[in-house]
């Protein structure tokens, strides 16, 4: 009796049966040790040959010097060998198909051991066995040969490798990390499972002639780095594409269809291109190498190829997200760096965007203004009820294209805005949005308003100029019919002494009597006071003639003369008699005996002094007030400086630092044009002196011009 494995007590088998007992799943089952021409033994109505060869497991059994003895059908179909031609032949020849074995074989340590022996996840020509190898005894004496039994395991390990490699997609995918190194891990583990030692994973790339390397392994250490960016033509992938399925060459190094292929150049003899395939579209390939030809399942390449579809999509969504993420992250950056506002709503007010020119403007943040309605966080304060009519937004209602409003920011500054409205998507859908793009023109608006007041003074200041012109002329024109009035009445005067002597002799003879409804007693005592009054009128006209004049006369742009600024006030109090007469009654005047003459225009100091004067005038109109003038010489600084003071309304302090501003005036209703004090902050400085105010609000204002003297 012969038992494998074990020694187990059985009944005696005829030797001329040549039958040994097999353990196998706790039943006793007889091999023939014949070959196929003898009967196959039947115990009890089972062939047992006939079991044995219905095994998917391949048995082979051998002698000491390793000839093959018997085999079942399915060794003898996976080696290509009639059952004849692999019995008397070497066991690694017609199994193995290589000459000499490979390290750790079970076969070569079970030739003297008297257990069994077990190699799980044994791979051979790109398959995984599990296998074993047993002693044979026969009534307990172990006797010459083995039995090999070999399970192919490579569908059920492919099965749980692609699980694993499905799992891992899922979770790397579901990470933050990027795309290449999620690839990098992925084809670690894939060449793992299916036990290649080289695999790349490549994609399209920019144009059509190149491909993308995304994840690259090496067990081998035999392939030279890959660039990330390869020749379409010179890698499997073109392959791919042009096939549409998976690409296996074996005996690559004998086809010269790839001679100038990567992969071949560095050795490689089995080539597995598996397309990774989206919608019908090929983006890309998972391709794995070995030196050796391998015989895959077609389970491993099922697997292989839910892994690839698995991993596609995955990329694909990957791309889209980052492409999308780019996208956002692009129009999120041009939204923030532009100088505009853009502020989007949702259908019912919220805001949903608020850019990063919002924020400076407003001092609100994004986060703190999202989901809230635009009237809630001080975007508008006249334009509330706009918004409030027009939200929730419905197909019925109407966007204004444009419109302004104000804004008030957090800090509480107030700023003008003009806003451009557009509708995104339907107004029929819920997701439909308002964008609104604005534009601060609170320094815009104040510029124009200041432009058109600049404008209308400008205008005020050439009917100014227009009527000194016209002022001049009728000046011109006043004087000639005064110097006949000049001329007659020290005539008519003559007359009327010598015609009085005659009416005195006639009001003594015949009485009283009237002229021009006045009696001659009253007229003959007021005829000389008209004729006074005639001739003291004449000569104030010539005066104010002769004084418009003086002060309207160009004096050329000679700043060498010696001016005396006493003469000078003087000369503009004459000119300005009148107006102070109307507002002060008088001014108080105090010259200095002793004052040094300055180097300049008398003209346009005269121009100084008269703006000076004119202004105090104006403060203390329709008030009770005075004006003093005093001048005075500063012997340590060496100037001449003038003193106009008034008890007028004063300057408000906001209004001190712009006094001297072209155009700027607080008298606009009055007909200021604000060009005074202006053109005399000019005239000083091109004398090298200084105009100082001191003033406050209700308490009068002090001005002080202060000139060097001659040297």
């Amino acid at each position: 009796m012969v038992s494998v494995g074990r020694r187990w007590p059985m009944k005696s088998v005829s030797s001329s049966s040549r039958v040994c007992v097999v353990k196998k799943t706790g039943i006793p089952l007889p091999i023939p040790f014949l070959n196929r021409e003898d009967t196959a033994v039947v115990k009890d109505g089972v062939p047992f040959e006939s079991l044995l060869d219905a095994l998917p497991e391949f048995l082979v059994f051998y002698d000491e010097d390793l000839k093959v003895i018997w085999a079942n059908c399915a060794a003898a179909s996976d080696s290509g060998l009639g059952f004849a031609e692999m019995v008397g032949r070497s066991f690694f020849e017609v199994t193995c198909k290589v000459e000499k074995p490979c390290e750790a074989c079970p076969v070569l340590k079970g030739l003297s051991s008297e257990s069994a022996e077990v190699i799980e996840n044994n791979m051979f020509v790109g398959r995984l066995f599990y296998t074993r190898s047993y002693p044979v005894f026969q009534n307990g004496e172990k006797i010459s040969g083995r039995l090999f039994v070999a399970q192919d395991i490579s569908g059920l390990k492919s099965r749980y490798g692609v699980t694993e490699i499905l799992n891992l997609i899922s979770e790397l995918f579901h990470s933050h990390s990027e795309l290449p190194a999620i690839c990098e891990v992925l084809i670690r583990n894939i060449v793992g499972r299916f036990g290649y030692p080289y695999g790349v994973i490549t994609l399209c790339g920019v144009t059509s002639d190149e491909v993308s390397v995304l994840g690259e392994v090496d067990f081998s250490g035999k392939f030279p780095p890959k660039a990330k960016r390869l020749l379409a033509d010179r890698c499997f992938f073109r392959k791919v594409m042009q096939d549409g399925g998976i690409i296996k060459v074996n005996g690559l190094s004998k086809i010269d269809e790839y001679g100038d292929y990567i992969l071949k150049d560095s050795g490689a003899e089995t080539a597995l291109a598996v397309p990774l395939k989206v919608e019908e579209k090929i983006i890309g390939a998972i391709v794995l190498v070995d030196f050796i030809e391998r015989k895959e399942p077609r389970p491993m390449l099922d697997g292989l190829q839910a892994v690839a579809t698995r991993l596609a999509l995955e990329i694909h969504r990957k791309q889209t997200q980052e492409r999308l993420r780019e996208e956002r992250n692009f129009t999120t950056a041009i939204l923030n760096n532009a100088g505009l506002l853009v502020m989007v709503m949702d259908g019912l007010g919220r805001i949903v965007r608020f850019n990063k020119a919002c924020e400076r403007l407003t001092g609100y943040s994004q986060k703190a203004v999202v989901g809230k309605n635009a009237w809630e966080v001080g975007i508008t304060t006249d334009g509330n009820d706009f918004f409030k009519k027009v939200f929730p937004f419905t197909k019925k209602k109407v966007l204004p294209a444009v419109f302004e409003n104000h804004l008030i920011a957090k800090s509480g500054e107030k700023r003008l805005i003009s806003w451009s409205n557009s509708i995104m998507g339907d107004p029929k859908e819920a997701k439909m949005h308002v964008v609104s793009i604005g534009m601060d023109i609170t320094d815009k608006r104040a510029a124009e308003e200041e432009s058109e007041l600049r404008r209308r003074q400008l205008v005020e200041a050439d009917k100014m100029v227009s009527l000194g012109v016209l002022s001049s002329e009728v000046a011109h024109e006043i004087n000639n019919p005064n110097n006949f009035i000049m001329l007659n009445a020290p005539i008519l005067r003559k007359a009327w002494e010598d015609i009085s002597f005659i009416l005195n002799k006639y009001s003594d003879e015949c009485g009283d009597f009237l002229v021009s409804n006045v009696p001659y007693s009253e007229m003959s005592k007021e005829v000389p006071n008209l004729f006074d009054g005639i001739q003291e009128g004449s000569d104030r006209i010539r005066q104010i003639i002769k004084n418009m004049k003086s002060y309207a006369r160009r004096d050329g742009s000679d700043m060498s003369r010696q001016v005396d600024m006493n003469v000078v006030v003087q000369a503009a109090l004459r000119l300005l008699s009148t107006q102070i007469q109307k507002s002060a009654g008088s001014i108080l005047t105090t010259f200095s005996e002793q004052l040094p003459p300055i180097k300049g225009s008398f003209q346009r100091m005269e121009q100084v002094i008269v703006n000076l004067v004119q202004n105090s005038c104006q403060s203390i109109s329709g008030r009770e007030g005075g004006i003093s003038l005093k001048t005075s010489f500063d012997s340590v600084q060496n100037l001449v400086v003038v003193r106009i003071a008034d008890e007028g309304v004063g300057i408000r302090p906001e209004h001190m630092a712009h006094i001297s501003d072209p155009f700027f005036t607080t008298k606009s209703d009055v007909g200021g044009t604000g060009l005074g004090l202006s053109v005399c902050a000019a005239i000083v400085k091109e004398h090298n002196g200084s105009l100082d105010f001191d003033s406050a609000a209700g308490k009068g204002t002090r001005a002080y011009l202060s000139l060097p003297v001659v040297r």
